[in-house]
């Protein structure tokens, strides 16, 4: 949700602003509509301008809720990232925003854009909301099922069948019967993003000058993301607990391959054991990509491992510097040790520059906790980063069917 709609419906975008698209807009929900007449948008356009500029300059209570949630959702792809995620996703659909006739100007304002694409084009709108879910996700937990290269077959009875299993899953724990489910299809990568209804808020809102409870359900996307060629799936959005749940839907379904994501192993992903085998002295490799221009270990979590029965309990300690938190960690514990002397690694966080040709480097900040888990926000150097993580042996190696069948 963007967190101030003034930003959005601002004085320069109501001065701007297509008319005709702000009364399709507001048509919407004319039944609920108070202190504003449709009707005004018959008066001269100078006039109708004063008149948005009132309405929409008191308090969000005044508005119909359904044109808050819509104002909701456009503001959120109404900046330039928004606007490139509906011209990629109207280019992908083969669908023209702007008429070319009106490609200059204020039709170009990502706001005016949002809105029309909104009104005009819902499914260019719906996809860019999807990649726009994907692009945000951080937290994801990972998947590698026992083989590379299996590749899914996706067709209407697939899509029906995912769909059904998402469902009952939600259905059964979030309490909503709400799902939309977007694909979109890049090279070797599905990803796959369920929208639902998240579990029902109440809380109290004020209406008239008298508090009354205001009960609705928010709105949650749950993201799948599937690499055929190494057989790795990540799923976030939706409640760790439930993440395995649709893991199996996905690998029931799609994949036609039940089980394929939770045999053993399938989690240990990543490791820090050469850290600890390396000592404090640690510092990350990038000499192989010379547009990684800095990969500092700046966060440590370092955890006393139980001992013998009748030994102190287990506890941790986190050490933060910008510059180098396992020299610093040295520096400040200097008994603690791993291995044989009875601490470990329970987290590390990598900040790193990525040249872009730019004035600046990108930075990015890389979150790696064992055994599952890369956090990072993955839709642009991807790929960089986990070859990072790769060169310095901090990813497991593949489990293969036959040692994973040994294994259980």
């Amino acid at each position: 949700m963007a967190k101030n709609l003034k930003k959005f419906v601002n004085i320069s975008f109501l001065r701007t602003v297509d008319l005709v698209l702000m009364r399709e807009l507001l048509v919407r929900h004319e039944a609920q509509l108070r202190d504003f007449h449709v009707a005004d948008f018959d008066r001269k356009p100078s006039e109708v301008r004063s008149v948005l500029q009132n309405f929409f300059a008191g308090p969000e209570e005044r508005y119909p809720e359904g044109l808050t949630a819509d104002l909701h959702r456009i503001a959120e792809l109404a900046d330039q990232n928004g606007l490139r995620l509906l011209l990629e996703r109207a280019a992908a659909l083969r669908k023209e925003l702007i008429p070319k006739q009106e490609a200059e100007g204020h039709h170009l304002n990502p706001k005016h854009v949002a809105l029309r694409t909104f009104l005009q084009h819902p499914d260019v709108f719906e996809a860019a909301s999807d990649f726009l879910a994907i692009e945000t996700r951080i937290s994801l937990t990972e998947f590698s099922g026992p083989e590379e290269n299996v590749h899914p077959e996706i067709n209407d009875q697939v899509r029906k069948d995912f769909e059904r299993g998402a469902g009952q899953l939600l259905v059964r724990d979030l309490l909503s019967s709400y799902c939309r489910i977007g694909w979109y299809e890049d090279d070797d990568e599905l990803n796959v993003v369920v929208t639902h209804g998240e579990a029902i808020v109440i809380t109290q809102r004020v209406k008239d000058g008298v508090e009354e409870p205001l009960t609705y359900r928010p709105v949650g996307h749950t993201n799948l993301a599937y690499d055929a060629v190494e057989g790795r799936l990540k799923v976030g959005g939706i409640a760790k607990a439930l993440r395995p749940k649709m893991a199996e839907i996905f690998a029931a379904t799609v994949l036609k391959r039940p089980g394929f994501f939770s045999g053993d192993g399938c989690q240990d992903l990543y490791t820090l054991e050469p850290i600890e085998r390396r000592g404090l002295g640690f510092v990350m490799d990038r000499s192989f990509d010379p547009g990684i221009s800095r990969a500092a270990i700046v966060e440590v979590e370092a955890r006393k491992l139980p001992g013998e029965e009748g030994s102190p309990s287990p506890w941790s300690v986190v050490m933060r510097d910008r510059h180098n938190a396992l020299q610093r960690l040295g520096n400040v514990a200097p008994r603690i040790g791993f291995g044989e002397y009875g601490y470990g690694l329970g987290y590390i966080i990598i900040a790193t520059s990525i040249e872009t040709g730019g004035k600046r480097p990108a930075k990015l900040r890389v979150k790696v906790k064992p055994p599952h888990t890369a956090a990072f926000k993955r839709h642009r150097f991807e790929g960089r980063i986990m070859e990072l993580l790769r060169r310095n042996k901090l990813c497991c190696e593949r489990k293969s069917g036959a040692s994973a069948a040994a294994a259980e």
